[in-house]
């Protein structure tokens, strides 16, 4: 009766329920599951404050630079042996976890609370603590700040709760900090409950005076206002900071290249005249796809723009029929094997189920989902639309509008139905927790040591510098929870990526007498390669600098390490140095 009586009466007794539910959900994943980065975007923004680069710096790309300057004091107070990192992505995704269950907790009967929490756990914080990647704790911060925030001002108490409010600001902040684009697509998609509490206010004071009607809503958009301006000045300050003279070249380059490469590129055939005219063959294209394009003297920010411009003129884009025609797939072979699609759409079978459907429940649905479409439709068109970590921001926005049109009165139980979900929902968390298990034949924990100890290797080669194509070491050798040994980045540099001529990398490049890496390298004895597809890169350079260059694999280390590890001979005749190496 006290633990009844308590529930009911002390506020903090549902965020302690909240905050322990969470911390168990996470501590079981990170202990009885494998968590990797989902990307090697993580492994490569890491590098500049974690200690695998020499020199530590807050010039880390994509992420907010006071984000970035935070975890470079962390690692700088309290050292490199802790994942700074990651640990700040996890906080920023676990606090959010733990704001939607406190919300829901507060919000209905401990049975439906439960079973939803457990519903958004398994669909989407089975992906978030298990694969990571910057982008998603940009998304939960943002979509679980402005559903605290919605709470926040429109709750049973029917007064302005301060502290969940500014907590949820911060959150939003804090998404936004992490990735820019994660902020806007979530912020946008978290409108639809803007709108229901809109349209709430307007059906509850019909007949009263504009004023009388205006003046609610203006009140209750007024911290999301003062959001979005928080917001726009962070990322104003950011990009001004990027501006500065040391990261100036780098952010314009960098800039171009994301508008080439991010998105849908134009094939050898379609600009082929372009593509001649300024020295790119189909051979380096295809590198320029596979992402080892640092060549200095092809891949210019002019020939960039070139082809840009071309693309934007002449390159013949999906049509309107073509992007609806791939969304219908989608939704048919796509969206109904996605766990996040699965969150968003047992969310919504319990409202079908359970609630009352007002007409401005059906108002914010059809506004919810309209905005899907059209935000989807745009995905296609710029052909971003098939990454995990998109879809998992854009349905748990949708999935926390769906909460908020659920009624509280009536939501009491359905014991059948909240089974059903339960048991669903544990189903799509086990069935995702498969591929993190740490005895999947595919992830063992001697495949890993063994990859670590052939890194450990090449650190200790005090006589040579590695370049390494894209795809040639595994991004996820090391776990989220770890830190790369110190050096890293220092003696296995990238040789294309998004890294590509910023400062620290040019200067790291510059200490060993390296302009173009795809020149310099002929002939350098103290360079070798790691590269899967030595035969692109040999045709590269045979094509551009040096048609006497032959690749001669480095037998004893390659041997010893199972990497492909090569010296790159200026002349056929000069090839003993290598099998001596």
């Amino acid at each position: 009766m006290r633990l009844k009586e308590a529930w009911q009466t002390r506020g903090w007794v549902k965020l302690a329920a909240a905050v322990i539910i969470n911390a168990v959900f996470l501590a079981l994943m990170l202990t009885c599951f494998a968590p990797v980065y989902e990307t090697n975007d993580d492994l490569f923004l890491s590098k500049f404050v974690d200690g695998q680069l020499s020199h530590r710096t807050i010039w880390m790309p994509y992420v907010n630079i006071v984000l970035a300057c935070l975890i470079k004091v962390l690692y700088g107070a309290f050292g490199t042996g802790f994942p700074w990192y990651s640990f700040c992505e996890y906080l920023v995704m676990f606090c959010g976890f733990t704001a939607i269950t406190w919300v829901l907790l507060r919000r209905f009967r401990p049975a439906p609370a439960l079973v939803m929490t457990a519903v958004l756990l398994g669909a989407f914080g089975t992906d978030c603590y298990l694969s990571l990647n910057f982008s998603k704790p940009g998304a939960i911060g943002t979509a679980s700040g402005m559903f605290l925030m919605l709470y926040a001002m429109r709750n049973e108490t029917g007064r302005v709760m301060k502290l969940p409010l500014w907590l949820g600001f911060a959150l939003g902040l804090c998404g936004l900090a992490w990735r820019y684009e994660s902020f806007g697509v979530c912020a946008l998609m978290m409108t639809g409950g803007c709108l229901y509490v809109l349209v709430r206010i307007w059906f509850e004071r019909r007949g009263q005076s504009v004023r009388d009607v205006l003046r609610p809503m203006l009140r209750f958009l007024a911290p999301f206002v003062l959001l979005a301006a928080s917001a726009l000045a962070l990322f104003a300050f950011s990009q001004w900071m990027w501006k500065r003279p040391y990261v100036k070249a780098y952010t314009e380059f960098d800039t171009a290249r994301c508008q080439l490469v991010d998105f849908e590129l134009p094939k050898y055939d379609s600009l082929k005249d372009v593509y001649d005219s300024i020295g790119i063959d189909e051979n380096f294209l295809k590198m320029i796809d596979g992402w080892d394009f640092y060549d200095t003297e092809k891949f210019t920010k002019e020939n960039i723009d070139t082809i840009i411009a071309a693309r934007d003129t002449e390159y013949q884009r999906k049509s309107i029929g073509e992007c609806l025609g791939i969304f219908l797939e989608k939704c048919i072979h796509g969206f109904c094997l996605d766990r996040p699609f699965a969150g968003f759409a047992l969310m919504l079978l319990l409202w079908l189920a359970c609630s009352r459907r007002r007409a401005e429940d059906w108002i914010t649905l059809l506004y919810t989902l309209g905005l899907f479409f059209v935000v989807y439709m745009v995905f296609i068109y710029i052909d971003r639309y098939l990454a995990n970590r998109i879809d998992i921001g854009i349905f748990l926005s949708m999935a926390l509008v769906i909460t908020m049109l659920m009624d509280e009165d009536k939501l009491r139980g359905e014991p059948l139905l909240l089974l059903a979900l339960l048991c669903t929902s544990l189903f799509i968390s086990c069935r995702a927790n498969r591929a993190y298990c740490l005895y999947d034949s595919h992830n063992t924990i001697e495949d890993k040591s063994s990859e670590k100890a052939a890194i450990e290797t090449l650190l200790a080669d005090n006589e040579h510098f590695y370049f390494v194509t894209t795809w040639s070491i595994d991004h996820s050798l090391y776990s989220p929870l770890e830190t790369p040994p110190a050096g890293y980045a220092d003696k296995l540099v990238q040789i294309g990526g998004w890294s590509m001529h910023h400062p620290v990398i040019e200067e790291l490049l510059e200490s060993h007498g390296i302009e173009n890496p795809f020149r310099d390298i002929v002939g350098r004895e103290d360079i070798y390669i790691i590269d899967n597809n030595i035969e692109r890169t040999m045709k590269h350079i045979n094509t551009y600098y040096d048609p006497d260059a032959v690749a001669v694999p480095v037998e004893p280390l390659s041997e010893e390490t199972n990497l492909k590890i090569y010296y790159i001979a200026a002349t056929p005749h000069n090839t003993s140095a290598a099998s001596a190496g």
